[in-house]
């Protein structure tokens, strides 16, 4: 793949990562973060091919844009997964009360 269309795909899967997060489609996430790995993966090894002038500017930048969206975003992520881990835990507390209530109403 050359520079600018790396460029374009980091954009591009950046955009994606943006909207699955925004939408809070948190299904789409694991499937676009491997697919920016990837790419991530393939503007970081060397191809030994000298790239269009500015190419390798656009891949930087593409990747600085990438980076930034990571950076803002896991801490959040991690503070959503958490609050998530809670609810659960407060509803299976919920269910067993509702059980062992039951249980006494049947005794």
């Amino acid at each position: 793949m050359d520079p600018r269309s790396l460029a374009s795909a980091l954009d591009d899967v950046l955009g994606r990562l943006q909207a699955a997060r925004d939408a809070e489609d948190w299904e789409s996430l694991p499937a676009l973060d491997e697919e920016a790995r990837a790419l991530i993966q393939r503007a970081t090894v060397s191809s030994g091919d000298r790239p269009p002038a500015g190419a390798e500017t656009d891949v930087r930048a593409a990747l600085e844009r990438l980076s930034e969206f990571y950076a803002a975003t896991v801490p959040g992520l991690a503070e959503r997964r958490s609050e998530t881990a809670r609810e659960i835990k407060g509803l299976r507390q919920g269910q067993r009360a509702v059980g062992a209530y039951q249980n006494t109403r049947r005794g």
